[in-house]
């Protein structure tokens, strides 16, 4: 949850204002990248909370979405 507040609520904005948003795990072998994006557990990573808040937004403002 931490790195989703710290990261993935603003590039998840700035998405959603239209800007393009690029977010990628660079690092040693075994330093956690992969745990930090995708989670263990009860433990959700950065991709599956990035996915939840968008797929939540675009509930409940359907009225002002507008898909392309």
């Amino acid at each position: 949850a931490c790195v989703f507040t710290g990261v993935g609520q603003g590039i998840l904005g700035n998405a959603l204002q239209g800007y393009n948003a690029t977010l990628l795990a660079y690092g040693q072998t075994g330093s956690g990248k992969s745990y930090s994006m995708m989670g263990f557990g009860a433990n959700k990573g950065l991709v599956p909370n990035l996915c939840h808040s968008l797929f939540t937004y675009i509930t409940t403002n359907q009225d002002r979405c507008q898909c392309q």
